[in-house]
């Protein structure tokens, strides 16, 4: 009988365990939590304060009919709903509780704008009593159980509330902070991370950086978590070398740790130094601490795009004052510039710009090329390039063909047309050329004036400015003349007529002059000498001079001119006052002063300047 009364008993518990009567932490203490509570307004008025519910089941709503606040007061307020019948809180979804006083007139309803449409609103009978040295926060279902209960410290100044920081995790006091926004988020995401521990690292998804240079690479590294933390960290710079988008050990190059905690929402922008290798890049950041919480955010990647290389591809030949006349029945000279692929790589132009110099209020015009989707932009070691602004629908009916009828058998030659101009803005007198790619980055400039024409020339109207040899400087002056071309006063597209190659000392050190004899008279053959010097220091400062054999000082082509070991300068045979030196030899003085040691050197040779017999 004592068995069988037994076995009774053990059925009679068993069913109120499972049929959920006996436990006092209800169904209901899974389905609800307090996520916030505004415990100390700035106005000092309890009518302001609030406590916020979250249900975080993704299936089972929560319906508050019946339930009581305990905790705060002597005896349990009632809930109740707020006139429109709605006590009933959605998964995934939060609930507002305030007190009575807060819906009476003339109270201003300070949270009307801060809690969103739809969330469920509950009003306490009386004011909730939230003590601002802390408190306790019980609430008990329609049956008198006592389904959430828990208690807060003081740690929110007056007009934030406290929040909570991992809405999964427990209600200890460190799971709690001030809020981040006056007054809180009352029904909606609380303005803390969910994270108390997190750092998340940023940087630009694309990247611009030059060629052969070491480039400044930076990635910004912010505390996205609730509370200070950082310290001890190390960021560390990866080259995604197999290109699968993680960051493998074996591909780290460079790292930096961090020593200090950053607040929450600081920053550390930290800078790495990359040399890129090839034209396109992938980097990955990471960050990492073995407290972080989420690392979701933890690595970040940056695609570089590397610009061509500088002087890759050199301004040629500018034609700026083209012979234009709209009453000769003559057809119209274009104005173009030519440029050279001097490089051993081909190199695309598709985006690739000329501008000119900036007026005084620092504005300038841009001619974007190579915009034709059908066109081929890519330009071969080797090859000519010529830019002129038209409008015409093909090579054949252009200005550059009707006028320079030989471009159209020029099969290595590139065409293109800036199509939204009728001619460039490049001043007579002088003006900027700047040619840039793709990206912006400024592959050859150079700034001419009226005085880089040879003097023999009376009029320079409808000829062009060519350039005497591609490997030597832009900006040299003495790198420019007059084209001699007679019939069409340019050569768009293929050879320069002063075209003069350079000259290559053999020896350790010593000069070297080539052509040699030169005849500087302005027939395109011969015109300039060039001197090409090679130097035992790697940097140097010289000083050239011109003597005849009667030693004396005939011209100073450079002085004090700063060089690396090897190089090449240019003699038009003028003398210092610009004119033509007579017929004879003439003997180069070479001087350098090293700036390693400060040992002078001095070379000489001889040039023979002639003239052709008419």
């Amino acid at each position: 009988m004592l068995l069988k009364r037994i076995g009774y008993c053990l059925i009679f518990f068993a069913s109120l365990i499972f049929s959920g009567d006996l436990t006092a932490q209800s169904s209901d203490s899974r389905k609800i939590i307090v996520s916030e509570a505004m415990y100390s307004q700035s106005s000092n008025s309890t009518n302001d304060e609030f406590i916020e519910l979250y249900n975080p089941s993704e299936t089972e709503s929560v319906d508050f009919t019946g339930w009581r606040l305990a905790g705060t007061q002597s005896s349990p307020l009632a809930l109740a709903d707020t006139g429109n019948g709605l006590c009933v809180l959605a998964p995934k979804s939060y609930a507002v509780v305030l007190p009575a006083n807060y819906f009476s007139e003339p109270h201003f309803r300070l949270y009307e704008s801060l809690i969103p449409a739809g969330a469920t609103v509950l009003k306490a009978e009386k004011s909730l009593s939230l003590d601002n040295s802390g408190d306790r926060i019980i609430f008990l279902n329609a049956a008198g159980d006592s389904v959430l209960d828990i208690t807060y410290f003081p740690d929110a100044e007056k007009g934030y509330s406290l929040e909570k920081i991992d809405l999964t995790a427990g209600d200890d006091r460190g799971n709690f902070v001030q809020s981040w926004k006056l007054n809180g988020s009352p029904g909606a995401k609380n303005s803390v991370p969910s994270k108390a521990f997190d750092l998340s690292v940023s940087a630009p998804s694309t990247r611009a950086v030059p060629p052969d240079e070491q480039a400044a690479i930076s990635c910004t590294v912010t505390n996205a978590g609730a509370k200070p933390f950082g310290a001890e960290s190390v960021v560390r710079l990866f080259l995604d070398k197999n290109q699968n988008g993680e960051a493998e050990a074996n591909e780290q190059i460079s790292e930096k740790p961090l020593f200090f905690n950053l607040e929450p929402e600081a920053f550390w922008e930290t800078v790495f130094f990359h040399t890129p290798s090839s034209a396109t890049e992938r980097l990955i950041f990471a960050v990492a601490n073995a407290e972080d919480e989420n690392s979701a955010n933890d690595s970040a990647k940056t695609a570089l795009s590397v610009g061509t290389a500088r002087n890759a591809v050199i301004i040629n030949e500018i034609l700026y004052a083209p012979v234009q006349n709209s009453t000769d029945f003559i057809q119209d000279q274009p104005d173009f510039v030519e440029l050279y692929n001097r490089s051993s790589a081909a190199v695309d132009l598709r985006g690739w710009s000329l501008s000119d110099a900036a007026d005084e209020h620092g504005e300038f015009d841009t001619y974007f090329f190579a915009e034709d989707d059908a066109q081929n932009t890519i330009l071969s070691p080797g090859q000519y390039a010529v830019v002129s602004p038209d409008k015409a629908e093909n090579l054949d009916s252009s200005r550059l063909a009707l006028f320079f009828p030989f471009v159209k058998s020029l099969s290595q030659a590139k065409i293109f047309y800036v199509t939204n101009r009728a001619t460039f803005s490049y001043n007579n007198d002088g003006d900027e050329v700047r040619l840039k790619d793709e990206l912006g980055f400024t592959i050859d400039s150079l700034r001419y004036d009226e005085s880089w024409h040879h003097p023999f020339f009376n009029s320079t109207a409808g000829k062009s400015l060519e350039r005497l040899n591609p490997d030597m400087p832009s900006t040299a002056k003495s790198n420019w003349s007059t084209c001699t071309d007679r019939l069409y006063g340019a050569t768009p597209g293929k050879a320069n007529s002063i075209f003069t190659a350079g000259a290559t000392s053999q020896k350790e050190s010593g000069l070297a002059i080539s052509p040699n004899p030169f005849s500087p008279n302005a027939d395109g053959h011969d015109d300039f000498t060039v001197i090409g010097y090679t130097l035992p220091s790697a940097v140097n400062r010289i000083r050239v001079k011109i003597f005849d054999v009667r030693g004396r000082l005939i011209n100073t082509l450079e002085n004090s001119l700063p060089v690396a070991s090897k190089g090449e300068i240019i003699w038009d045979g003028s003398d210092k006052n610009g004119k033509r030196a007579r017929m004879g030899i003439y003997i180069v003085l070479l001087e350098a002063l090293s700036a390693t040691n400060a040992a002078v050197k001095s070379y000489k040779a001889t040039v023979v300047l002639a003239m052709p017999l008419n």
